[in-house]
């Protein structure tokens, strides 16, 4: 009995011993919270190479004409990609030229249904059929009735997203810029409007018969706040600009702008000024607006196959002001200004996958987010910080 006690005594110092020393493995607790998150990714990993091989299967680009309660008819075209990222356009025909254009990520079941995430609205799901795809309802149900037929998107035959109708916005930004327009203002109550070349003249309208024009000069730059304060006389008159970069709303359009304006203008047989308020913004170099094959950030250069997956890009859409990407690992999204020679980036947003190798998917981050940059068109387009390239990128055909 004595030999007894003494060797499960011997047993259990031995377990504590060795449980309290150091060694390589890992032993992981099924009921730990460690266990549960593990098992969970290796799940994740697991759905998530299932979902890219039938999404190989079901890309490809998808069109219909869906009815409409107030307008002819909605002109509808999704993008579904290999990599799980989607890019749709809408047209709300006999209402508007705009086009409503969102880009996002979804996923897919053993089924075939498909669902957009919540960029999407209402219209998020999707099931493959002989057809096409087959639009739902928001709840992801089919939709029945006599215009049920009319919910079926048909394959594209280039499987290129048609290119929508170009917007009033883009109109009016392609047409100050090949006129030389630097920036441009309105407001309202009385209506007033501004253009301004920074090389050349500014051009101040109102509808009481008012066209002024002066010659440019350079701003005056606030120590304490982004206002920029133009001054220029002629012997017609004086005006006084100031532009406040802050978020503003026409009070008409309800189209935001980058900048509150403030116009004090006065004729040369004038004591007093009279002030004009509106919005107003930067107008954007067209070039910038385009899709770009990121090839090299912070002195690397990226090569396929750098990043162990799909190969960084940069979507830079300058009528909305949104930029969408991806960095080799995971798809991003964010805020985008560009001005004269200058581009702003907000912060970005990201889904959260964990790859082998995080460097170049950082470096992106890291060189882009929260950060005004200079750009130059070089062979390729060119990013610049404190007058050190930081990004080059390659026009995607």
């Amino acid at each position: 009995m004595k030999h007894l006690t003494f060797l499960i005594l011997s047993i259990y110092s031995i377990t504590i011993i060795s449980c309290g020393s150091s060694s390589n493995s890992t032993n992981v607790n099924p009921h730990t919270q460690q266990h549960i998150n593990m098992h969970q990714e290796f799940i994740d990993k697991q759905n998530k190479v299932e979902m890219l091989k039938m999404a190989k299967d079901i890309s490809g680009s998808y069109s219909g004409n869906l009815p409409c309660a107030d307008c002819e008819e909605i002109i509808y075209q999704l993008q579904l990609n290999e990599d799980l990222s989607y890019h749709s356009k809408m047209v709300y025909k006999g209402k508007s030229d705009s086009s409503n254009e969102k880009t996002g990520t979804f996923i897919v079941n053993n089924d075939l249904l498909i669902q957009l995430d919540q960029q999407a609205g209402n219209m998020k799901y999707f099931k493959k059929n002989g057809k096409g795809l087959l639009m739902l309802d928001k709840d992801g149900k089919e939709i029945i009735g006599d215009l049920a037929e009319k919910y079926n998107l048909l394959p594209q035959v280039n499987k290129e997203i048609v290119e929508p109708i170009e917007s009033d916005k883009q109109k009016l930004l392609n047409e100050k810029w090949k006129k030389g327009i630097d920036f441009y203002a309105s407001g309202n109550e009385p209506f007033w409007s501004l253009d301004m070349d920074l090389d050349k003249d500014i051009r101040f309208k109102n509808l009481n018969g008012l066209d002024f024009i002066a010659p440019a000069v350079k701003p005056i730059s606030a120590m304490d706040a982004d206002v920029k304060r133009f001054r220029s006389i002629t012997e017609a008159g004086e005006i006084i600009i100031q532009l406040f970069h802050n978020q503003c709303t026409d009070n008409m359009s309800g189209e935001k702008f980058y900048y509150s304006v403030s116009i004090d203008f006065k004729k040369s047989n004038e004591t007093d000024y009279k002030t004009y308020k509106g919005c107003g913004r930067f107008v954007p170099d067209p070039r910038v607006h385009d899709i770009w094959a990121i090839i090299e950030v912070d002195d690397t250069i990226i090569t396929t196959g750098d990043s162990k997956g799909e190969h960084p890009r940069l979507e830079i859409n300058i009528t909305e002001g949104m930029i969408f990407g991806h960095d080799g690992c995971n798809s991003f999204r964010g805020g985008v200004e560009v001005q004269n020679d200058a581009i702003l980036f907000g912060n970005l947003a990201s889904t959260m996958m964990a790859c082998p190798d995080m460097e170049i998917s950082t470096k992106i981050t890291k060189t882009i987010s929260n950060k005004k940059l200079t750009y130059k068109f070089e062979d390729n387009l060119v990013f610049y910080h404190k007058d050190k390239k930081v990004m080059v990128l390659k026009h995607v055909d």
